[in-house]
């Protein structure tokens, strides 16, 4: 009966925490904010849309979905691996992208977007899953806002790869503005 008692006891407590707001682990399983800030793209004025500012919107809507997705499951104490995990289906993503319709200089501009996010995955995968806590994703955060010196733990190498992301997305960017598309921050 005492047995019974505990159990039916320890039962009542363990279905009262989610009631009472306990979270235990919530900081190892806290998620984290998008690396790259979530742009909208539509057509300047009225009027309707030409098929190269269709295929631009197009290819950029699925980019940022494809984005989304497979970032939402992010940690914010993620190492270098889940990240690259995270990053496989996104580059497949972009070597398949349909730019049928699009403009060269835009293309041009995606491609080089695309090998970019090449470059920092193989940077990545140099990198040892051995960081504390949040100490990757910190640095990792502060290098895509610009912040080095935040940054600079993880080396050279991604400094640079981080870098020719950021510069190649807001050539893409430009490349959209160019066709008449305006690009703002949500």
């Amino acid at each position: 009966m005492r047995s019974n008692l505990k159990f039916g006891v320890l039962v009542v407590l363990v279905l009262l925490i989610p009631v009472a707001g306990c979270d235990f682990g919530s900081e190892s399983e806290e998620k984290t904010p998008p690396l790259l800030k979530e742009k909208i793209v539509s057509k300047k004025g009225s009027g309707p849309t030409t098929n190269e500012q269709d295929a631009i919107l197009r290819v950029l809507e699925a980019n940022k979905e494809q984005f989304k997705g497979g970032f939402n499951g992010m940690r914010a104490q993620a190492q270098p691996s889940a990240v690259k995990k995270m990053l496989a289906p996104y580059l497949t993503h972009l070597a398949q992208a349909d730019m049928n319709g699009c403009p060269d200089e835009f293309k041009s501009a995606h491609t080089r977007h695309t090998k970019a996010w090449h470059q920092l995955d193989i940077a990545l995968g140099r990198l040892p899953d051995a960081y504390n806590g949040t100490e990757f994703m910190d640095s990792l955060y502060a290098l895509f806002a610009g912040n080095k010196t935040r940054g600079r733990a993880l080396g050279g190498d991604i400094i640079a790869a981080v870098e020719r992301v950021t510069t190649t997305e807001a050539e893409v960017y430009t490349a959209a503005t160019n066709y008449g598309l305006e690009v703002s921050e949500e």
